[in-house]
């Protein structure tokens, strides 16, 4: 586990390239993409999510009814039973009930909620659990938790536990399967169908949510790589969700599961989280990391010094 401090500029890095990230920027170049961000950079939150940083987002608690928009007031103000536990490494969530939100609509107003649903990017380092990980929602939006239902939601994604090569569910090789959809004028699309993703259990990775792009109106991103580009059919609008509903699509948007949250819950949990970007623009790489090629890892001990730089590890 790791107790250091982030060093400047570095935050969206898995903590174990931390160490170097600055020696590296100077040998690699440019090798990180996205590391360096403008000053008019759309960045509305960041949270490196370790030893409770939650980056302007807050715990919701569970509750039968709620008159507060952004949820922050409601319930019993009891939040040991949330399932959500705070470490150097991040965030874990241990039950489905656990929930971060970010209320966009409170902290920007309508018109960054319009311009977010066109285009932007969430991204974050995750690890699911061998053994404990279950299906569930890592990332939903609603349009106030002061409306029907306590919110209707037009995003989500959504992880799955699938059976891996030894064709056995629940053992050790199984995997991570994501899915997303947004809602577009009453009907839901899926941007995963064509370009399935799968990620290991029991290790790091980065995966970005990125939308509104020249490229594609939809890609999946893990660890650099593109994992599933998706278009929506000729006709149909790229912006997900609506304005004319409640407080308006992404009023609030959440780690975890947020639609309709007085009448049940199903977050992800047994899998950890860390550095959380949400984005109000369409980022490169998904906002996700390029790891560096072995041969720069090779070439930085000798660069620095023995113990110039202390490597640190999520393990």
């Amino acid at each position: 586990m790791t107790t250091d401090s982030m060093l400047p500029g570095t935050s969206h890095l898995p903590s174990r390239w931390r160490g170097y990230a600055l020696l590296a920027g100077a040998v690699a170049g440019l090798w990180l993409s996205g590391a360096g961000q403008s000053a008019s950079a759309a960045l509305l939150y960041s949270a490196s999510l370790q030893n409770g940083d939650y980056g302007g987002g807050f715990i919701v608690d569970t509750f039968s009814s709620c008159t507060d928009a952004d949820g922050s007031s409601c319930g019993d103000g009891n939040l040991s039973n949330i399932g959500i536990v705070d470490t150097a490494q991040g965030v874990d969530f241990t039950a489905s009930n656990a929930v971060i939100n970010y209320s966009i609509g409170r902290d920007y107003g309508s018109s960054v909620q319009s311009s977010f649903r066109a285009q932007g990017t969430v991204a974050v380092w995750l690890r699911a659990d061998v053994n404990a990980f279950r299906t569930g929602q890592p990332f939903t939006d609603n349009y106030g938790f002061n409306q029907f239902n306590s919110g209707q939601g037009t995003f989500g994604v959504g992880f799955g536990r699938i059976a891996g090569p030894d064709t056995v569910i629940n053992t050790g090789d199984d995997r991570l399967s994501v899915s997303w959809g947004t809602w577009h004028n009453n009907v839901w699309y899926y941007h995963t169908v064509a370009s399935p993703v799968q990620l290991e259990l029991g290790r790091w990775n980065n995966i970005g949510f990125a939308w509104g792009g020249a490229g594609n109106d939809f890609e999946v991103w893990v660890n650099g790589v593109l994992a599933a580009p998706d278009n929506l059919p000729y006709g149909v609008a790229q912006s997900w969700g609506s304005s004319g509903v409640g407080l308006g699509s992404a009023y609030n948007f959440a780690l975890g599961e947020i639609h309709e949250r007085s009448v049940g819950n199903s977050s992800t949990y047994g899998i950890s989280f860390a550095d959380l970007e949400i984005w109000n623009e369409y980022r490169p790489l998904g906002a996700t990391v390029v790891p560096l090629p072995a041969t720069v890892w090779l070439l930085l001990p000798a660069l620095a010094g023995v113990g110039a730089f202390a490597r640190r590890s999520r393990t």
